[in-house]
């Protein structure tokens, strides 16, 4: 996953021992093992450069603040049989989205950041890889058959969420 300023980048490796994390700066410089953050599959790394999100076995998200006691905390919870993918933290660091397939089909849901929150559904009908705008205000994704979706999402407590509306169609 990328640094939010795009200097670094920070990557799970099996060079010394199994699953080891690292960061490595861009402008050179060599990777060097990242302590205190655990190996689990890496998603995002916050906007603000505080938190790295990660995935611990297929079904549970878990944030890793990078400052005070670094002492990881689940931010969704496994669910036995269901699968989480693809997530994202929202660039205003209020949400974190995701594909998951509690429902029985792949949709997008949300999730307040830091919590506690339930979770919310974005998608209707099937989504997967969904991508924030700039502002938090829209998210992205693609739909089963392949069509780009955006949804509205305007801030509060608890999002006012539009309607899923299509784009275009992709070969995807």
């Amino acid at each position: 996953v990328w640094s939010a300023d795009g200097s670094e980048i920070a990557f799970r490796n099996n060079r010394r021992v199994l699953n080891e994390v690292f960061r490595k700066p861009l402008g050179g410089g060599d990777a060097v093992a990242w302590k205190g953050i655990p190996a689990y599959q890496l998603e995002d790394w916050s906007r603000d450069g505080r938190y790295v999100l990660g995935q611990a076995g297929a079904s549970s998200l878990v944030v890793v603040p990078l400052s005070g006691d670094g002492k990881s905390f689940v931010a969704v919870p496994a669910t036995p049989g269901v699968g989480i993918d693809e997530s994202q933290m929202s660039p205003d660091g209020r949400w974190i989205s995701y594909n998951s397939t509690v429902s029985g089909s792949s949709e997008i849901y949300l999730q307040p950041f830091p919590g506690p929150g339930e979770r919310i559904t974005v998608s209707s009908g099937g989504g997967v890889q969904a991508k924030w705008r700039a502002d938090s205000k829209e998210l992205f994704y693609l739909s089963p058959d392949g069509t780009m979706m955006s949804v509205d999402l305007r801030p509060g407590a608890a999002p006012d969420i539009g309607t899923p509306k299509p784009l275009f169609r992709t070969r995807l």
